[in-house]
């Protein structure tokens, strides 16, 4: 049992991420808060987020190519579906 620092609530350490650093090698805060951290910080840091992504895929075509085509190949039917929902 663990207390989050940032709810304060008792919860069992499968609800925190890993981390070796960590207080009994997870993070301080619970997986729910972190998550929430997360998406205000995405929502208020959009454009800069964006950017960033825009960036490492530029900066990483090829690589992003072949590992996008390898996830297509070997999911044939989720890629089929995803696609028929963009062309439409």
């Amino acid at each position: 049992m663990k207390i989050c620092s940032k709810c304060k609530l008792d919860k069992q350490l499968n609800a925190f991420w890993m981390q070796k650093r960590g207080k009994y090698g997870v993070e301080s805060q619970c997986k729910v808060c972190r998550s929430a951290d997360k998406k205000s910080y995405y929502v208020e840091n959009k454009e800069k987020m964006n950017e960033v992504s825009r960036r490492y895929y530029l900066g990483n075509k090829e690589r992003m190519n072949a590992l996008n085509n390898a996830w297509a190949k070997n999911n044939r039917d989720k890629a089929n579906a995803l696609g028929s929902i963009w062309r439409k």
